[in-house]
């Protein structure tokens, strides 16, 4: 309220005095800020009258004392709020959480797949790009393939891949679907017996050039140890030779031997000492170095031995697995009796003396056309308590 009785709002009354010349828009009265002061009588009046929320528009239907109003718009559900998660959306109050969770395009979601968080939006390109989303082989047509293991389904599991024969390295050139491998095996074993058979005989022809190798080394070593014999004891016979070596002859030179040795030196600081030492050394060295060439050679040996134990071991196993194919082909028992004909006893004795094939299986036998398949197992150097005592044989429910 002014001095001269009118009333102003806040707002005018700091307009008007930040005028040069404030005066009262009533009555032109001039004007301070001494002269105005709060009217409390207007604005417990204001305050008492009844007003709509701002938000009537959009359906509040709140009206209540102007008093009140700034609480309830806080409290309205009718406010509109900007999206929080930079969508640009502006939603009401009410529906902002539910929004945010559910609706928002940019609120971050738990890929089912990998457990990534990701925004909604960009949910379906990750889809696309993620590791462990369920794809379909284009091959077998198996749904639910995670994506980073399509690769090991391919070369491990789909039926449909193709791949070579596990006796390709021996020369089968057999390539067909996986799921035609055990078909392959059976109609070609005859055939793998002999690849195989041919790649043992290679086998023991190296094994036999190896070992003549090895023999060679050994002359070469013997030779070269007489060698070495030889010149350390003609050296020693040098050093313990009477009371004339080393010593000075009249015209200059020495005796490099026993007394009226005929080897002899000049003797002076830049002379070397004698010739029988220069030529052990050259003796020494060339003796070094075929020592160093036949360790070179035994070491490339040996590799080779190693390897071919390997390939040996490999061998052993295929032709074991091909035998047995054998065996169940020729022998199929449906009436609960099993007659098994172990060939090669001494050799096969020998392995699992050795340890190298503890056990054998024999073919699938069956107690009755639809009944129990089972097989037997023997371990023929025994096996527990009769382990090197008897031969231990056990029935397998297969």
């Amino acid at each position: 309220q002014t001095g001269c009785g009118e009333r102003l709002c806040r707002a005018c009354s700091e307009t008007l005095l930040a005028q040069p010349d404030p005066r009262c828009p009533i009555c032109s009265e001039s004007l301070n800020r001494k002269m105005i002061f709060r009217d409390m009588f207007a604005e417990r009046e204001t305050l008492s009258l009844d007003v709509n929320c701002e938000n009537r528009e959009i359906g509040c239907t709140w009206r209540g004392c102007l008093k009140d109003w700034e609480d309830h718009m806080h409290r309205c559900g009718f406010q509109q709020m900007k999206c929080s998660n930079g969508c640009g959306k502006v939603v009401s109050k009410a529906n902002f959480e539910r929004h945010a969770a559910e609706e928002c395009a940019n609120r971050r979601q738990m890929c089912q797949y990998c457990s990534t968080l990701v925004p909604a939006a960009a949910m379906e390109t990750h889809y696309g790009q993620c590791q462990k989303y369920p794809v379909q082989c284009t091959l077998c047509n198996s749904a639910s393939i995670a994506r980073d293991q399509m690769e090991y389904h391919r070369r491990e599991v789909c039926p449909e891949y193709v791949v070579k024969c596990q006796f390709s390295e021996h020369g089968c050139s057999g390539e067909f679907a996986r799921r035609e491998q055990q078909r392959h095996m059976d109609q070609y074993t005859q055939h793998h017996i002999s690849l195989l058979e041919q790649a043992v005989n290679k086998r023991d022809k190296r094994v036999q050039n190896l070992e003549k190798i090895v023999d060679d080394l050994a002359t070469q070593f013997t030779q070269l140890k007489n060698t070495v014999t030889t010149a350390t004891a003609g050296v020693a016979a040098g050093v313990a030779a009477g009371p004339a070596a080393g010593k000075p002859r009249d015209d200059g030179y020495q005796y490099a031997g026993g007394a009226g040795a005929p080897h002899s030196f000049p003797t002076g600081p830049n002379t070397r000492q004698g010739g029988g030492d220069s030529e052990t050394r050259d003796l020494a060295t060339r003796t070094a170095s075929k020592v160093h060439d036949v360790n070179l050679a035994v070491d490339k040996v040996a590799m080779e031995v190693k390897t071919i134990s390997r390939t040996q071991a490999v061998q052993d196993v295929q032709m074991a697995d091909l035998s047995l194919r054998v065996d169940i082909v020729d022998v199929k028992s449906t009436n609960g009796v099993l007659v098994w004909k172990i060939g090669d006893i001494s050799r096969r004795r020998r392995e699992a003396l050795s340890g190298r094939t503890p056990s054998l299986y024999s073919a699938p036998f069956y107690t009755s056309p639809a009944g129990y398949k089972m097989c037997a197992r023997i371990y023929l150097d025994g096996d527990g308590m009769g382990k090197g005592a008897c031969v231990s044989v056990f029935f397998v429910m297969m």
